[in-house]
């Protein structure tokens, strides 16, 4: 899909190739529903929105998602991350900061040229279904990426 949209060679067969390769990853994430790896995320989703929803303005606070969570679910699953960025921000900090958050990277991010701010975008992406911005170094380098999208000024 990242191909179909950054490719200039709309309409040719290499568009068909795309579309048919994009076509087999679905099958494939299709085929992983019923594995324990999304089983378990669907429970630290489901335990990080009850989080969320609990403590919608300060939430638990920083780092607090692993000692918070034993709460929210039964049954013998640990975790460290929501494995969400989102949910997990909204469970630790509230709703209010994750809203100002992402409020400000959409502004930040949309308001850049488009390959400044791939990277960025892809990180933030990549964390609606895993923890990459949960460890610092992976945070570090999203900020970066985002900061560097920021147009120069005169």
């Amino acid at each position: 899909v990242a191909l179909l949209l950054t490719a200039r060679w709309r309409g040719e067969a290499k568009t068909w190739a795309a579309l048919g390769g994009a076509l087999l990853c679905l099958v494939a994430v299709y085929n992983k529903f019923q594995s324990p790896e999304v089983l378990d995320r669907l429970a630290w989703w489901r335990a990080a929105l009850a989080m969320a929803v609990d403590r919608p303005w300060l939430g638990f606070g920083p780092g607090a998602f692993a000692a918070a969570f034993p709460g929210y679910h039964s049954g013998g699953l640990a975790t460290v991350y929501a494995h969400q960025w989102p949910l997990q921000t909204a469970a630790e900090y509230g709703v209010p900061f994750a809203l100002l958050w992402f409020a400000g990277l959409w502004r930040l991010l949309f308001a850049a040229r488009s390959y400044k701010r791939f990277g960025a975008l892809a990180a933030l992406i990549h964390s609606l279904w895993d923890w990459p911005l949960s460890l610092p170094g992976n945070f570090w380098l999203f900020c970066y990426l985002a900061a560097c999208s920021v147009p120069e000024s005169g």
